[in-house]
């Protein structure tokens, strides 16, 4: 699987869950929802977000390197 396939998979799987997340703090109004999206979700879509930039700067170096292969 490509670099762009797998980003393209991952930005697909993290829009899935932050409607699914939205669905579910419809219903759920406490404390421990808040925690919840502070201490792990937040955290999460930040390293996604780094995860996805790191993927396109070498999908970047790779292109480059084969460039230079030819």
């Amino acid at each position: 699987m490509s670099l762009n396939a797998c980003d393209a998979r991952l930005a697909a799987l993290t829009l899935e869950l932050t409607n699914q997340w939205a669905q579910v703090s419809e219903s759920w109004r406490d404390r421990k929802r808040e925690e919840f999206s502070r201490n792990h979700l937040s955290e999460l879509l930040a390293n996604v977000n780094t995860a996805r930039s790191v993927m396109a700067e070498l999908d970047e170096f790779v292109n480059r390197v084969r460039k230079d292969c030819e």
